[in-house]
């Protein structure tokens, strides 16, 4: 079973982890708590694709950040 992982990376707080049946539900996630924790939602968000990563940006001039990664539940491998 596929699942998503939102990381959210602040140097303010702790990392947050969040697990999702959707990549849109972690992407929509990551986005919320990105909006929630910017000093300028509008200026600050930016959004960069990195490979292997479904959704990746950077929302402070500290780098905090958050991202979604694909994983697969109970994976043996």
């Amino acid at each position: 079973m596929d699942i998503y992982i939102a990381i959210c990376e602040d140097r303010h707080t702790d990392s947050v982890v969040r697990v999702f049946d959707t990549p849109d539900a972690a992407i929509g996630y990551a986005k919320k708590f990105m909006a929630a924790n910017a000093i300028d939602p509008v200026d600050d968000i930016m959004e960069t694709p990195i490979e292997g990563w479904l959704y990746h940006a950077t929302y402070s001039c500290e780098s905090d950040s958050v991202r979604v990664e694909q994983g697969v539940l109970n994976d043996a491998n």
